[in-house]
């Protein structure tokens, strides 16, 4: 049985033509220690990041079929390495990449690639906003990062163009970091030395918009 969320896929094939590339990106995320965390704030960012996720891909499936297209899932350092007050992207993330990676496996015989970007921060984007709410807490983190700045939204579409085109074509189930460097540390030794404190720079307005939902 297809359901209403899978029909937006048939709707773009027959305004634009079919699926060559799917980008799945919704994210949600904010600051919150996992022992205040509440259990509809933890479903609601698993909903949006992994189930959000599945449900493009599966209903993509049949184009990306036709097309021998690409999938390209938007991971996150809290994928593979543990931080604070981050428990429930982290877990969503997690899930993410091994969607991709279980995706790559099943669907490659039909042509179709999968691959995932794992983004640092990136500046002026509401991740950044919502995250680090304050010029102390960015300072710090971009002083943390290997490459000494944020990236760029043009980088993170570089990134995407290249798993995209020809010059990846024998490229798939991979992660792409795209960080300027700032995971190569633990997670502990990169927040001492970038000053954070959770309770410090948390955002609780961001923590209540996704919760409520």
């Amino acid at each position: 049985m297809i359901t209403t969320r899978w029909t937006t896929p048939s709707r773009t094939s027959e305004t634009l033509g079919p699926i060559h590339t799917l980008v799945c990106g919704a994210a949600g995320n904010f600051i919150a220690p996992s022992e205040e965390l509440s259990a509809n704030g933890f479903e609601t960012v698993v909903d949006i990041d992994l189930n959000g996720s599945f449900n493009a891909a599966r209903a993509a499936f049949d184009q990306l079929r036709a097309t021998s297209g690409n999938l390209i899932f938007v991971s996150a350092g809290q994928a593979f390495t543990p931080y604070p007050a981050q428990a429930h992207c982290g877990a969503a993330k997690a899930g993410v990449d091994n969607l991709m990676r279980n995706l790559a496996l099943e669907w490659g015989r039909y042509g179709i690639r999968s691959n995932s970007i794992a983004p640092g921060p990136v500046e002026g984007t509401e991740g950044v906003r919502r995250l680090l709410p304050s010029d102390e807490a960015r300072d710090k983190l971009e002083r943390s990062i290997p490459l000494g700045r944020f990236g760029r939204a043009g980088e993170i579409g570089h990134a995407a163009v290249f798993l995209a085109s020809p010059l990846a074509s024998y490229v798939t189930g991979t992660r792409l970091r795209a960080d300027g460097g700032q995971n190569l540390l633990p997670s502990a030794v990169h927040l001492k030395f970038a000053g954070f404190q959770t309770g410090k720079f948390a955002s609780s307005s961001s923590r209540k918009e996704l919760e409520t939902c």
